[in-house]
């Protein structure tokens, strides 16, 4: 079963977890146990400084954390910055705390699966919209789970939540503002006189639904070219596609899948004879021309708080959603190689220059 196969690729990955969480590992498949935690905020406090302080547990709470991709690559910021933020309130391997990380690989019709199967135990967080809207469709059936997402873009839209400010149900966490639209505007400004952008869709990762509705909000005139792919074997065809069409710029919005080939990505966009731009700060840093992204890093560490709060029992429902915010990466090694210069109104607005 595809299920069985990605558990055990999971079961192999927490092994492979640093030393600095305690972690269980090999047994992502156990029946779930209950768990008693004591609030360590009174109910005032909480309602004052819901993130003020950290919970003290009889027990070691459990946190299992769902990757759409993998958490010793592409999502290894998110890894690293959850860890980090635990760690600096106090989550430490003395405290017997234990974490969980599965990672479903891209096999997101898997992720429902995966999150029920840790019903009962402390809550789950999720890295990827995958993983977030499937703990949303759990949520809604099974009323003790409790989720936390890293990084859900446009949680409202995605019907994730009700609203930022009172998420209700059993979800919160980080929302993201999709930068798709910025890398359209950031096209039209490095081409100027564009009459076409095309972009790399992979129509297997939810996601690129919302890439693609807000990039066509707001065309600013230049006509959209897409290249649909579901997996890593449709990259070539998808950018033969896109240099058949003639367009002047190639958008690749951030996607788990593709991230696992990063590199062959970049290698086959530098040959297309056109900018192209991307979603991930990753993609920048690996030698892409520039990148429209969220700050995951960050984001990621400061979720720790949300994680602290519902453990010490308050409800998902009950902390507001925090939006996180874009930035803009330019490669200069990448833009001289290429022969591309960029406006100065566009190297104004940077905020991270590679060179």
């Amino acid at each position: 079963m595809k299920t069985q196969s990605v558990q055990n690729r999971m079961t192999r990955q927490a092994r492979h977890e640093g030393p600095t969480l305690s972690l269980s590992n090999g047994k992502t498949s156990r029946a779930p146990t209950r768990r008693t935690l004591i609030a360590g905020l009174g109910a005032a406090a909480a309602a004052m400084r819901p993130f003020g302080a950290l919970a003290t547990f009889d027990v070691g709470p459990e946190i299992a954390v769902v990757y759409t991709c993998d958490p010793m690559g592409a999502q290894q910021p998110q890894r690293r910055g959850l860890t980090a933020g635990l760690i600096e309130l106090g989550f430490a391997p003395g405290n017997k705390f234990e974490l969980y990380n599965w990672a479903l690989y891209g096999a997101f019709d898997a992720a429902s699966d995966l999150i029920r199967s840790f019903l009962g135990h402390g809550l789950i967080c999720t890295v990827g919209q995958a993983a977030a809207l499937a703990a949303r469709e759990e949520a809604r059936i099974y009323k003790d789970l409790r989720v936390v997402t890293l990084d859900c873009t446009d949680a409202v839209e995605a019907g994730l939540v009700d609203s930022l400010e009172a998420p209700g149900g059993n979800v919160t966490g980080l929302n993201l503002n999709d930068p798709t639209p910025q890398l359209i505007r950031l096209a039209h400004d490095l081409v100027p006189g564009a009459a076409s952008v095309g972009m790399v869709i992979n129509v297997s990762n939810p996601l690129h639904t919302l890439h693609v509705a807000h990039a066509q909000r707001d065309t600013r005139g230049i006509r959209l070219v897409r290249a649909d792919l579901t997996g890593p074997d449709g990259i070539e065809t998808a950018f033969d596609r896109l240099e058949g069409e003639g367009v002047d710029a190639i958008v690749v919005p951030a996607d788990e899948v593709l991230a696992q080939e990063r590199v062959r990505v970049i290698t086959r966009a530098k040959t297309a004879g056109v900018p192209t731009l991307y979603g991930s700060a990753g993609d920048a840093e690996a030698g892409g021309l520039a990148a429209h992204y969220a700050e995951t890093a960050e984001m990621a560490r400061s979720a720790a708080r949300y994680v602290t709060a519902i453990l010490s029992g308050i409800h998902p429902g009950d902390l507001p959603m925090e939006t996180g915010p874009n930035a803009l990466a330019i490669n200069l090694i990448t833009a001289r190689e290429q022969g591309i210069e960029f406006p100065l109104n566009i190297l104004e607005r940077a905020d991270v220059m590679i060179q």
